[in-house]
């Protein structure tokens, strides 16, 4: 072989060899693979298969700049469910740009990345190991005692997330048919039932006839105007006791003051006059102890336009037929939902900047209607409607 061809073979052999250096798993001995070494207050990681991967997207997406300069691991730590890096970028780098690019880090180490710029540098939390594909409806509320009404979203790679509805207040549920979506608005009623008044416009008026017998179930729009007329003078009613106490929130008002979540099951099907007292609501009545879960299939900006959007803090999108359809339940920067496998449960949830992928538990309708039967009917649901002729009516107090 000429000295001409022997030189090719030999750098491809050496990049193949400096390739499976960075990429090492650990050291093997006794069969045992060992993945890192403590040396005084100092840990050597011998496993640098992550980090390379990531370092490999750096280097394959042109971040090198014209002085030679390109992003460098500055530390790395692993955690309980993968790993932490710490990123120095060089100028001409921007964090922008880097997260921009995260699903290309996601699909490299085949996990789920959270980005944070912090003291000039990319703080990277890579979560690895697959989600599972179902999770069965239960958990355990006395965990989360430090909550007012805590509801489960679904869970990530590290472990479940629990929304606290008064800090959002409100949450804003899209995604296909099929996928999820009114699941997850059953397992948040029966989350709710025994700690706040419940109001459900279900308009499809199939899923939560079985709920009559606990809280106020609207299947018409002359049903959901008469309760959402209701519901619009108790929160006059209750921000003027806000004002007459001197106080921020209904909660820190002398009286007792229950929750009130209005659900509402297909947020499409409103008539306009229906869905502006619904934004009134979720425009006004963050203060008041109350708080709107809106879902709709129809994920387009003629249903939820984006003033009202804005006020939702809090959002979870199933699977969607594209990332346009995305952008119009998690914001204007959030694809992700578009491209997520097709796995019943399977979402993207926001809350304020933070998005993770999640596994939503599944509920089941005979699960729902056992959980019905051993909760105590509320008291204060009713609508008194007597004076509906003059479109006047009240909620009844608890």
């Amino acid at each position: 072989m000429s000295r001409k061809k022997k030189e090719p073979v030999l750098q491809e052999l050496i990049g193949s060899l400096g390739y499976l250096a960075r990429h090492r798993s650990g050291i093997s001995i006794f069969n045992k693979t060992i993945d890192r070494l403590k040396m005084g207050d100092k840990v050597v990681y011998l496993d640098n298969k992550i980090p390379a991967l990531i370092q490999d997207v750096f280097n394959n997406k042109d971040y090198e700049q014209k002085d030679g300069q390109k992003p460098v691991i500055a530390a790395k730590r692993k955690t309980e469910y993968g790993w932490h890096l710490i990123i120095n970028l060089p100028p001409g780098v921007s964090f922008h740009q880097v997260r921009n690019d995260k699903d290309f880090f996601q699909d490299a180490v085949n996990g789920w990345i959270e980005m944070e710029w912090k003291s000039g540098k990319v703080h990277m939390n890579i979560q690895l190991g697959e989600l599972p594909s179902m999770v069965k409806y239960e958990w355990e509320t006395s965990q989360y005692n430090k909550m007012v009404l805590p509801i489960p979203i679904g869970y990530s790679r590290t472990g479940l997330h629990v929304l606290d509805l008064t800090e959002s207040p409100h949450l804003l549920i899209g995604g296909t048919t099929g996928f999820g979506k009114t699941s997850l608005v059953a397992s948040i009623i029966h989350s709710v039932l025994d700690r706040a008044i419940v109001v459900i416009i279900d308009l499809k008026g199939i899923d939560f006839e079985y709920l009559q017998d606990h809280c106020f179930v609207a299947i018409t729009n002359e049903q959901a105007r008469i309760v959402l007329l209701a519901l619009n003078q108790e929160f006059e009613r209750r921000r003027d006791l806000i004002r007459k106490y001197k106080v921020r929130k209904a909660i820190n008002c002398p009286v007792d003051i229950p929750y009130i979540v209005i659900v509402i099951d297909e947020l499409a099907e409103l008539d306009k006059d229906n869905f502006e007292l619904v934004d009134r609501l979720v425009r006004l009545a963050r203060a008041t102890s109350m708080s709107v879960v809106a879902a709709s299939q129809r994920t387009s900006t003629k249903v939820i336009p984006g003033d009202t959007r804005a006020n939702f803090v809090a959002r979870c999108c199933f699977k969607v037929p594209s990332p346009a359809d995305s952008r119009v339940i998690l914001g204007e920067d959030c694809n992700a939902a578009g491209d997520l496998p097709s796995i019943k449960g399977r979402c993207i949830y926001r809350f304020g900047i933070d998005t993770i992928e999640l596994q939503a538990m599944y509920l089941s309708e005979k699960q729902a209607e056992e959980l019905a039967l051993n909760t105590k009917r509320q008291k204060g649901w009713e609508v008194n409607v007597k004076d509906t002729v003059n479109k006047t009516p009240r909620l009844s107090a608890r």
